[in-house]
């Protein structure tokens, strides 16, 4: 993706993870706007977060911590890496049968280490979907 002309112009090669392409784009917005927000002294929260006659510290924590649900929702370097996990997965080749296929085996190493991954996999992906929610919730909110 490019800007030509003040217009973002994006190649065939960008629709192919589309996704990932925009994700950066966010990632970056919503980094910077918390910065800026949390160095300003003229930000305010959206309304639905104020619970009271005036905006309290406790509302623009609010505010703060589902600005980072957002940022943590684009950012793709929270998902667990499978590496540092103990784990290994084996291939097995089986016996060739009759139609010259051979079965295949995936055997794991450390049955324990491969459930924590998928379980924390699972969390992130719960908290990405979560993030995502709050994003398009609170878009015409992004704004001081």
């Amino acid at each position: 993706m490019r800007i030509h002309k003040g217009k973002p112009v994006f190649s065939y090669k960008d629709t192919y993870s589309l996704d990932g392409v925009l994700s950066k784009i966010i990632l970056a917005g919503l980094v910077k706007f918390k910065e800026t927000i949390t160095n300003s002294q003229f930000s305010g929260v959206p309304s639905s977060f104020v619970k009271g006659p005036a905006i309290t510290d406790e509302d623009v924590k609010e505010w703060h911590n589902t600005i980072d649900s957002m940022i943590y929702a684009f950012d793709k370097d929270n998902m667990p890496d499978i590496r540092d996990y103990n784990f290994k997965i084996n291939l097995e080749h089986g016996e060739k049968k009759a139609n010259s296929s051979t079965q295949i085996f995936l055997n794991c190493d450390n049955e324990e280490e491969k459930q924590r991954y998928y379980k924390d996999l699972e969390d992130h992906n719960k908290k990405c979907e979560e993030g995502r929610v709050l994003f398009a919730r609170y878009y015409e909110n992004l704004w001081y």
